[in-house]
């Protein structure tokens, strides 16, 4: 498992949270304005989620923890 595999949900929210930036700026700039602030939500809430996830991901493994893996068959 590579090293940063631990990292890749937090991540993944975060991409989806600048995506739906963009995409909130572009239905402001339209003027669809209840579809712009679902987008705004959406926007604030992947990037927290994303961020807190790599934030705590962190901590935990700074903390001297390692993820193990279950089946030694799979490396």
């Amino acid at each position: 498992m590579p090293a940063e595999a631990p990292y890749w949900p937090g991540l993944n929210l975060s991409a989806v949270g600048i995506v739906s930036v963009a995409l909130t700026l572009i239905m402001v700039g339209y003027g669809w304005g209840e579809w712009a602030v679902l987008g705004a939500l959406t926007s604030a809430l992947c990037l927290g989620f994303g961020i807190d996830l790599m934030v705590a991901e962190h901590r935990y493994a700074k903390q001297g923890h390692e993820r193990v893996r279950s089946d030694p068959e799979l490396d």
